[in-house]
């Protein structure tokens, strides 16, 4: 049985002409594949980023003054309140090219680099199934089809980001899992085994998850380097991301100067880049890591964040960190064995979130009037 090559659909997650993006081990994860490769390919080259960087008058983001947590009456005080919200809204869309999820049919090419977001492939197997979802807070099984492609631009869910979801011949792909070296996609209809399908990756989620999962990377490095705190796991939940720091506490003056350094390589506009070594490569040794799966075989794919961070990762991210547009720090809360979680949201969640946190505000304002 051939195997399932996994091409991602995202920036540094190119498609050389000579083959298949070669993936790795992820710090967290159980998510391996099957890999082609070239000797010479030891790398995905970043071209620099045409994003325009932020106003350096604004080098404070405005949102840090608005107090979205104290419901203050706002009688008087509404037209001052809109006009912050825009203004910090203003401030993130300066920091990139825009912000939700680019559309599919205008980033064929972003930046010089190619993205994938249709493929033609084949079906290897496909075998009956169930599985378990979430109906309005009820469990429900769903009987459907475990698909194996011969290659895949679908990410498997593992190592703390959700999987990606698309259509197969326009039938909607539920869930993409890994098994073994195979990513394999359940959806409702059989497909017939050596028919050729058409894939097409849900961008809009796609490009969420690129900006979590990159988020959470410098976030992770910048607390390590600032204040020694490691990271011993993350999960990047629907609508906030949660990093456990192996410390105790965390003060909200660091929280707050961690905010500031994060942000700041943001509008920095720092190269994310894509490096595959093989395991007794002696830089494998320099990353940041927590193991190999036990069933991985073949090279080590390196997220490398330009003078900043370098770890072993097979997610999706974006190929410059201006791409994030902004990170807000939620705040911490007390973990598990004397463990500090860190909440964060990144890129187009900070403006969902300002706008639920506004939205709160004025019906609760309503409500003591």
């Amino acid at each position: 049985m051939e195997g399932t090559n996994f091409h991602s659909a995202c920036p540094v997650d190119l498609i050389p002409p000579s083959g298949p993006t070669p993936a790795g081990a992820i710090d967290h994860a159980s998510y391996s594949t099957k890999i082609q490769s070239s000797s010479n390919q030891s790398a995905v080259p970043v071209p620099p980023s045409r994003t325009p960087g932020a106003d350096p008058s604004l080098a404070t983001p405005v949102w840090l003054s608005v107090d979205f947590d104290n419901w203050r009456d706002w009688e008087q005080e509404e037209d001052d309140g809109m006009a912050e919200y825009e203004r910090y809204a203003d401030m993130l869309q300066s920091m990139s090219k825009g912000g939700s999820a680019p559309k599919m049919d205008d980033l064929d090419d972003l930046d010089g680099v190619a993205f994938c977001f249709q493929f033609t492939t084949s079906v290897v197997s496909c075998r009956p199934a169930e599985l378990k979802i979430d109906n309005s807070g009820k469990k429900e099984n769903v009987k459907g089809f475990n698909i194996i492609l011969k290659d895949t631009i679908l990410f498997p869910e593992g190592g703390g980001q959700p999987d990606d979801q698309g259509v197969l011949n326009d039938i909607p792909v539920l869930r993409v899992t890994r098994q073994g070296a195979d990513a394999v996609h359940f959806v409702t209809s059989p497909l017939e085994e050596g028919v050729e399908v058409q894939m097409k990756v849900d961008w809009e989620r796609r490009f969420n998850h690129m900006q979590q999962h990159s988020g959470q990377h410098l976030i992770t490095a910048i607390a390590d380097s600032m204040f020694g705190f490691k990271t011993t796991s993350w999960e990047l939940g629907r609508q906030r991301s949660v990093i456990e720091l192996d410390t105790p506490s965390v003060e909200p003056g660091q929280v707050e100067a961690l905010e500031k350094a994060v942000n700041k390589k943001i509008r920095e506009q720092v190269p994310v880049s894509v490096k595959v070594l093989a395991v007794d490569d002696p830089t494998v040794e320099k990353v940041r890591s927590r193991g190999l799966p036990e069933d991985h075989t073949g090279p080590i794919r390196i997220i490398d964040i330009e003078g900043i961070d370098a770890n072993m990762c097979c997610g999706t991210h974006v190929s410059n960190l201006s791409h994030l547009q902004a990170i807000k720090i939620l705040g911490t809360e007390k973990g598990k064995k004397n463990k500090t979680n860190l909440i964060f949201v990144a890129g187009s969640r900070v403006l969902k979130y300002a706008e639920r946190s506004y939205s709160v505000e004025r019906a609760l304002t309503s409500l003591l009037k």
